[in-house]
């Protein structure tokens, strides 16, 4: 783990927001980029949900390999889990557990111009999945996956994510069903 006190004593040195350290086999002669960087806060919306995307969708594979070893049975749960209605339905199940900070780095996400539309998304329920990922990106950053566990294993979430799955196995109506009780929650 990297502190600004190891940064300042020579190890490293940060050069347009990554840290860049000695290449001991080489003798210091080359350097190598981590890409990270100290604050998660000071991170973009955009980059936050970016990587926040990113995490989030590992973090669903891991659990759903937890669960299911067929690929197709893989690939269709962790669609279902990254869909943006779903993300959206999850922010609104953790957003009364959510610090002010938080709340604050979910809305400076939710509140990204939108570029483009999925076919079958409303823009609530994708402007709240943007918001989601900056948060997931957030806590990734910040070293807080502890926190999203947290959250993430909270009851009415986990009964949520497997309505989710069960979801994935029934019929179009049933779908079309839980797409409009995700409409309704966001009016």
């Amino acid at each position: 783990v990297l502190d600004k006190r190891t940064v300042e004593a020579g190890e490293f040195r940060i050069r347009e927001n990554k840290i860049i350290c000695k290449d001991e086999v080489t003798g210091g002669k080359s350097q190598i980029e981590t890409g990270l960087s100290f604050a998660a806060i000071e991170q973009s919306s955009f980059s936050l949900s970016y990587l926040g995307d990113a995490f989030y969708e590992l973090w669903c594979r891991q659990k759903i390999l937890q669960l299911h070893q067929n690929r197709k049975q893989v690939h269709q749960s962790v669609v279902q889990f990254v869909r943006c209605q779903t993300q959206a339905r999850l922010v609104h199940l953790i957003m009364p557990h959510l610090t002010d900070e938080e709340k604050s780095i979910f809305r400076q996400g939710r509140n990204n111009k939108v570029v483009s539309l999925p076919k079958h998304a409303f823009t609530r329920e994708y402007r709240a999945a943007t918001g989601f990922e900056c948060l997931v990106g957030f806590w990734y950053l910040g070293k807080g996956i502890k926190r999203f566990e947290k959250l993430m294993s909270q009851t009415e979430v986990q009964e949520y994510l497997e309505s989710v799955l069960t979801l994935a196995k029934t019929p179009l109506l049933t779908q079309l069903k839980e797409m409009i009780w995700t409409f309704i929650i966001f009016i």
